[in-house]
């Protein structure tokens, strides 16, 4: 019995797409793929903090089981000007 690699059967399959009209599966761009973009943009922002500090944000972070992001939003939403 002949048995076909992975990548064999892969190929046969695209050609076998091919004659019948078809897309091959091999990636690339197509129309909806990736990620939707944001409604409203984001700014990055970049910060020095000492080793400490930057720990204690991991740590809060993860208690809170959310991101740097997140965190850091509802801190700036808290401080009333």
């Amino acid at each position: 019995m002949d048995y076909l690699t992975i990548f064999e059967m892969i190929d046969q399959a695209n050609k076998r797409i091919k004659q019948l009209g078809g897309v091959e599966m091999r990636g690339g761009k197509r129309k909806g793929a990736g990620r939707k973009p944001r409604q409203t943009a984001r700014k990055q922002v970049n910060l020095r903090l000492e080793p400490e500090m930057k720990d204690k944000l991991d740590r809060i972070c993860e208690a809170e089981e959310i991101s740097q992001t997140e965190i850091v939003t509802r801190w700036v939403d808290a401080y009333a000007i």
